[in-house]
Parts: structure tokens; C-alpha cells; sequence
């Protein structure tokens, strides 16, 4: 018989292995984006449920909600501030 602690070892890396990296993250985020590097694209708030994840991806373009299946087939992002820190330039 297993212990729990082996059941919930195995729980966490079968989701683990299904959740896609911050690489791909920023990777699709900078698609989506446009004209932005992946690695100059932060990724924050990452929320995931059982269809779809979310998460906020800042760039020197602005700050955009972010997104997509579990899959990340399909990447929708959303302008919510015109500046990457969200603050207005003076």
C-alpha cells in the first residue's frame, strides 16, 4: 500500500508535467504582443483552472491580461495599462 505522502508526490508531478513553463509563457505572450522579445516580457498572477489559465504578462509596451487553454494553443492578450508599470509618464 502507498503512503500519502507518495500519492501526493505523484498528484503534483502528473500536474506539473501538464502546465506549461514561464518560457512558453513569455514566448506566446510576445506573439501575441507583438514587436516585444519573450525575454523582455514579465510573467505574473499565473491562475490556472481546470479549461484555462491566466496570467499577466508586462512588457515596455504596457501591462496585458493574458489568456488560454491548458494548452496554450490559442493566446489572448488584453492592454489593460499603456505603461509596463502601470504608472503614467510625466
Amino acid at each position: 500500500m502507498k503512503s500519502p505522502v507518495w500519492v501526493f508526490v505523484a498528484m503534483f508531478a502528473a500536474l506539473a508535467c501538464g502546465m506549461p513553463s514561464k518560457g512558453i509563457l513569455q514566448r506566446e505572450s510576445a506573439r501575441s504582443i507583438g514587436d516585444v522579445l519573450p525575454d523582455s516580457v514579465a510573467i505574473t498572477d499565473v491562475r490556472r483552472s481546470e479549461t484555462f489559465i491566466r496570467w499577466t504578462a508586462t512588457s515596455a509596451k504596457g501591462r496585458y491580461i493574458c489568456t488560454s487553454d491548458h494548452s496554450v494553443g490559442r493566446v489572448r492578450c488584453v492592454k489593460r495599462d499603456s505603461t509596463a508599470a502601470g504608472v503614467a509618464r510625466s
